[in-house]
């Protein structure tokens, strides 16, 4: 079913059909209350920019969430990345989040990321909790040990487990799928 909290387009439908309704109506109208014919299309249009706007939605604040998580990574910003993660993050490789930001700190504490560009492959959620598997295209810096080692571009397969927690989406686990449309995991790309 579409959601009017997610995309302004079918109030703004809505007030095309009220726009035609009223112009047909506009003959029966005195030529005081015309003005209806113009004002409320427009009302109607902006109340739909303002819902979409001022409501955000499970689906936008769980990608906002890991495009969050994404540009952290990208600016490598390890305290903005455990700002996304919850309290009792871990994953197959990582037993805790601070076995994690151990991990990240050593991987970002030289040029590591140049560019990351995620793309939505799956988003399945319910009230509180949320699985969403996205490709990342990944840049990496060319002195980098994974541009040296490996290839400065890499594809990647990644599910982001999420729980809500108070109102607010954060990332429990996060498992690595694939690189290069080859199967990995964690434990097994030598970090």
């Amino acid at each position: 079913m579409f959601n009017v909290f997610e995309s302004p387009w079918a109030i703004i439908i809505a007030a095309i059909i009220v726009q035609i309704i009223l112009w047909i109506a506009a003959g029966f109208m005195s030529s005081q209350k015309r003005w209806l014919v113009w004002v409320a299309p427009a009302l109607i249009i902006a109340a739909a920019f303002a819902l979409d706007y001022f409501v955000k939605t499970d689906n936008e604040q769980i990608n906002s969430a890991v495009a969050g998580i994404v540009k952290a990574g990208e600016n490598e910003n390890c305290p903005a990345i455990a700002n996304f993660l919850s309290t009792d993050y871990r994953d197959s490789f990582h037993a805790s989040k601070e076995s994690f930001m151990q991990n990240c700190n050593k991987w970002l504490n030289e040029p590591f990321i140049e560019k990351a560009v995620k793309r939505q492959v799956s988003l399945e959620h319910d009230s509180s909790s949320a699985s969403a598997v996205y490709t990342v295209r990944v840049l990496f810096d060319k002195d980098s040990f994974v541009a040296r080692d490996y290839h400065q571009v890499i594809f990647s397969k990644i599910r982001f487990e999420l729980k809500k927690q108070s109102e607010k989406w954060s990332i429990s686990q996060i498992e690595l799928l694939e690189i290069d449309m080859q199967p990995a995991e964690w434990n097994k790309i030598g970090i």
